[in-house]
């Protein structure tokens, strides 16, 4: 693997992305997959758990209950592309609306005004709608509840009125705060090898079945068993934004936010050096390097880097892997084991090494999307 991801083949149809991420290892793939999924950050209101709620609802004569009314307005995206640019201490958002027709009439993102706290003056409606769009398909805005006719002039007229703070998170916190419907990815299939494969495979067949029982039997080799045959290192991904960010900007986002998390473990560990400790273990010379706050996601690149640097090239290790001990543990580590002693400092200029080399590989997938 060289120090440059290659990207083949990108092509956007009916708001998805669809390109082909090669000379990489999976856990490249994996790890870009696992921060759009949950760490791109993005503007929200957040309404749970109660020390974080940042909905006051002061009138709510709806059938809609609180607690489903602050989710549903939760889940509603917001159109800021550089939330942390945005003034969100300035600015608040309101919805006042009562139903005083005889029909039902719905509240919609179209109600939303947004004030500024400070100068007490509202946005207009152009510019909220450009922060609560409409759908691109339907025109239609988001509907939030429906307000019923009043039945009797005895009766009090259903109506809502709240208003809610702005915040920053992402999905990791709550699934609402997702910027994607979409994000997966597989491996690339070899159909030269395929089909070479097919022809081996059918002409064994042709010795023992009709031509009609043999397109059937293709037909079921090239949905389950023609996917094994795969091109090494080669990744088909498929992405599909919510509206917030542009599919290009996603993968731009999740490179950064990628080479930011591994650049800020590297900086911990050098900080403190007993992140690296001697392991109790069967093996020599076996020591861990604790990964604090992170998972997966950077753990098995530098796992993979480990393995491809001093593993299979320089042969200075008998064995490396990654662990993750509980889903609820709040760190993973990283065990190696070397050939011969070695000292604190050297597995930390080991892990530098492994660190930079994947910054590199990730940076230049950041710049490919940057420039589109």
């Amino acid at each position: 693997m060289s120090f440059k991801a290659r990207i083949t083949d990108v092509d956007e149809k009916n708001g998805s992305l669809t390109f082909t991420l090669s000379n990489v290892n999976v856990s490249y793939a994996n790890g870009l997959r696992r921060i759009i999924l949950s760490e791109i950050p993005t503007l929200v209101i957040e309404s749970y758990p109660y020390e974080k709620n940042n909905v006051s609802i002061y009138t709510n004569k709806s059938r809609l209950n609180n607690e489903l009314l602050k989710q549903r307005l939760s889940s509603i995206p917001i159109h800021i592309e550089s939330p942390y640019e945005f003034p969100l201490d300035e600015y608040i958002l309101e919805i006042n609306k009562a139903n005083a027709s005889n029909t039902i009439i719905y509240v919609t993102s179209e109600d939303f005004k947004i004030k500024n706290i400070k100068t007490n003056k509202y946005l207009t409606q152009a510019e909220v709608g450009k922060i609560f769009p409409p759908d691109p398909i339907s025109g239609d805005f988001v509907e939030l509840l429906r307000l019923r006719p009043q039945i009797a002039s005895n009766m009090d007229k259903e109506q809502l009125h709240l208003e809610a703070k702005f915040s920053i998170s992402n999905a990791k916190n709550d699934g609402m705060f997702n910027v994607v419907s979409t994000c997966s990815y597989g491996n690339t299939v070899d159909l030269v090898k395929i089909k070479d494969a097919w022809e081996v495979k059918s002409a064994e067949l042709a010795k023992s079945y009709s031509k009609e029982d043999i397109e059937t039997i293709k037909k079921d080799w090239l949905i389950l068993d023609s996917k094994r045959i795969f091109i090494e290192d080669s990744f088909d991904f498929i992405i599909e934004t919510l509206g917030v960010y542009n599919n290009f900007k996603i993968v731009e986002l999740a490179a950064s936010i990628l080479i930011k998390k591994l650049y800020s473990s590297l900086e911990k560990i050098k900080i403190n050096n007993d992140f690296i400790s001697l392991s109790e273990d069967t093996m020599e010379n076996c020591y861990t390097i604790t990964l604090e706050n992170e998972d997966y996601t950077i753990g098995k690149i530098l796992e993979y880097n480990f393995y491809s640097k001093y593993f299979l090239k320089s042969k200075n290790l008998n064995y490396v892997s990654f662990l993750k001990k509980h889903p609820h543990d709040t760190f993973s580590i990283i065990k190696c084991s070397y050939k011969t002693q070695i000292t604190k400092e050297d597995i930390l200029l080991n892990l530098e090494e492994c660190v930079n080399d994947a910054i590199l590989v990730i940076n230049s997938i950041k710049e490919y999307f940057a420039s589109k």
